[in-house]
């Protein structure tokens, strides 16, 4: 029994290879998934140009390849109405600032300055710890907190160290608290 896989099919018709394949879904010709590369048979692949041809009109050629389309017909012995003109090339953008070819790092994702980003390394925080800064930010931790000692480690090592957010924040205020009462 001939069969014709489903992307040659598609790209035959113009249609996308998932929307033959949500065609045989609904029409229960299939079940379950299928790649492009599924082979249907040839009454099914007819059926398919019928139902797509007659839903999807074509959109005129030019004249200009309308003769080569008549050519590609002819070599490869295929009705012209099946083949589509080729697209034209988009214009290849040569020049682009650096800025637009810098990827995005945490902190930029994270919407924060660069300066925010330099306040928060300078506290001891790492250049990949763009996440922490934003826990922190969340939970009312300034950048000068993190310079605090907290029995005897800094916060900004403590957190860099693996311990929570919250639980650093309740050391950073037990130390002010202990401070404010001492002095």
């Amino acid at each position: 029994m001939p069969v014709t896989r489903i992307y040659n099919l598609a790209a035959g018709l113009g249609v996308n290879s998932r929307q033959i394949i949500a065609w045989l879904r609904k029409d229960k010709h299939i079940h379950g998934s299928h790649s492009t590369a599924s082979p249907v048979t040839d009454d099914i692949a007819e059926l398919i140009r019928r139902d797509f041809r007659r839903t999807k009109p074509r959109r005129p050629l030019s004249a200009a390849p309308t003769e080569q389309l008549n050519d590609a017909a002819t070599m490869f012995g295929v009705p012209v109405e099946s083949l589509r003109p080729a697209r034209d090339s988009r214009p290849h953008r040569r020049y682009q600032s650096s800025e637009s070819r810098r990827p995005l790092d945490d902190w930029t994702k994270n919407l924060m300055s660069a300066e925010d980003k330099r306040q928060w390394i300078n506290a001891g925080l790492g250049p990949d710890d763009a996440r922490i800064a934003m826990q922190c930010e969340h939970a009312g931790i300034t950048p000068d907190d993190l310079m605090l000692r907290l029995d005897g480690v800094r916060a900004a090592e403590r957190l860099r160290g693996g311990e929570s957010v919250a639980s650093v924040r309740i050391r950073i205020q037990e130390t002010k608290r202990r401070r404010d009462e001492a002095g």
